[in-house]
């Protein structure tokens, strides 16, 4: 069986995949004893869910002369160095749209002409739809949605301390979204039920999101399947067919490119199935620990040492030979400091690099 036939048997049953009878929270329990009494003197209040929008025009971090610049150059990246593309069917799918391809290489190489015509395609703003409609999100423009992170491992609270992440954890976050008016979107696993089976616990996770709350909702597109059983069970939720539920998006994922110039076959074959259902898109660059963190750490050590290696890249240094002259120690020159550190630092960092930059 199909993960997204088991997607659709989960959302029209009571039980999990797994055959585990799934019980909802009664809103009108109230916790007894302790706490709970003191708590007991009504909801918490707050202002009714509604759209977001900020009155203030953006900041102008860059100029209009810099901005285009870095579209230049991100231009002359995909038109000469070109991107690679680890899923034969997304090269297949640019290649047939006009980009060059080295099929030996795994290089994309997308003529500017290609990009621009792409981007004038893109809408300035799009629309969400879940199955409250009242609760739709206008993404573009000067509309602020708030949504839950994605993939924490662990828990952590006042009572049970920290702890793995767990599906009963996960439905309680969800609970909460739902509460708190300030939340307009959920996170792709707002944390990682761990103690599910990981081949299918997005099943569950999907089916949480749908049972204890009714808004957008992200969608794991690691691989087209889990991608695809998002957008089902959104869509079996809505009343809507696949057909359907591509003219009125209801989810959206994140793609994270796994380098500056790199895109793995599982990403990009969930960025195609998004694209091809009509659902919402979110690329982003990978580069802050996770696939780049070997160098980053690399950089970081780099700095570090050649900062050291100079009165001018490392503060602490001119504050030392500053107090040091204050008290009538002989400091050597700025170059008589490279020469004393250089014997010991360039070293060290040449061992580093050699044990764990290679």
């Amino acid at each position: 069986m199909s993960q997204s036939v088991i997607a659709t048997s989960c959302l029209r049953t009571g039980e999990s995949h797994d055959g585990r009878t799934m019980t909802t929270m009664d809103p009108n329990r109230r916790r007894q004893g302790g706490r709970g009494r003191r708590l007991d003197g009504g909801r918490l209040a707050q202002l009714p869910w509604t759209e977001a929008r900020n009155p203030y025009p953006p900041m102008d971090l860059l100029s209009a002369d810099q901005l285009e610049a870095i579209h230049l150059t991100s231009l002359r990246i995909l038109e000469e160095l070109g991107m690679e593309v680890m899923s034969p069917r997304a090269v297949a799918v640019l290649e047939a749209g006009g980009a060059e391809v080295d099929s030996g290489a795994r290089t994309v190489r997308l003529d500017r002409g290609l990009v621009e015509s792409a981007l004038q395609s893109a809408p300035s703003s799009f629309v969400l739809t879940p199955r409250n409609p009242g609760k739709r999100v206008i993404m573009g423009g000067n509309r602020i949605n708030f949504g839950l992170v994605a993939g924490p491992p662990n828990v952590h609270d006042c009572e049970r301390g920290r702890r793995p992440g767990n599906y009963r954890d996960y439905c309680d976050f969800i609970r909460l979204a739902q509460h708190f008016n300030a939340i307009h979107l959920i996170g792709n696993q707002v944390c990682a039920p761990v103690d599910l089976p990981a081949n299918s616990r997005h099943l569950d996770a999907y089916r949480a999101n749908l049972l204890y709350s009714d808004q957008v909702y992200h969608c794991t597109a690691i691989g087209a399947g889990r991608a695809l059983d998002g957008i089902r069970m959104m869509a079996i939720a809505r009343g809507l067919d696949l057909e359907r539920i591509a003219e009125s998006p209801g989810v959206i994922t994140i793609i994270s490119v796994n380098s500056p110039r790199r895109f793995d076959e599982a990403m990009s074959e969930g960025l195609m199935t998004m694209a091809e259902h009509g659902q919402a898109t979110v690329i982003t660059p990978f580069t802050l620990m996770g696939a780049m963190a070997q160098t980053l750490t690399a950089i970081s050590a780099g700095a570090v040492f050649m900062g050291a290696n100079t009165y001018v890249g490392n503060a602490p240094n001119f504050m030392v030979k500053a107090m040091a002259e204050h008290l009538g120690v002989r400091m050597p020159s700025f170059f008589g400091f490279m020469v004393w550190s250089g014997l010991f630092l360039l070293p060290a960092f040449v061992l580093l690099t050699v044990i764990f930059y290679r």
